[in-house]
């Protein structure tokens, strides 16, 4: 990808895609969200029948988890799309440019 054909403000969503693509990829990162969300699910069927405000607590923050995750892959889709139009639009890279270079005729 060539950054020169990219806003500042592209670049930046594209470098935030690529810091939320690397969080859903790490190991450490899935590891902590899948014990915080065992912990609430064993915590919810552990509850007291009459501990209502116990299970809502475990359930909103399993939800929370939820809504990160969403948010993380939502920017690194983002940042991705962005990326890989300004590759598109960059010279030597669209179709019709690849199609020249490798047959020698016009398209």
């Amino acid at each position: 990808m060539d950054d020169t054909h990219l806003t500042e403000e592209e670049l930046r969503k594209v470098t935030e895609g690529e810091a939320a693509a690397s969080l859903l990829e790490s190991p450490a990162y899935l590891l902590a969200i899948e014990r915080v969300r065992s912990q609430c699910a064993e915590g919810i069927l552990r509850s007291a029948p009459g501990d209502t405000a116990q299970r809502e607590h475990l359930y909103n923050l399993s939800r929370g988890l939820a809504a990160v995750t969403e948010e993380l892959v939502s920017i690194q889709s983002e940042g991705q799309a962005i990326a890989e139009n300004a590759t598109r639009s960059t010279p030597g890279t669209d179709d019709t440019d690849l199609f020249q270079e490798e047959t020698g005729a016009e398209y």
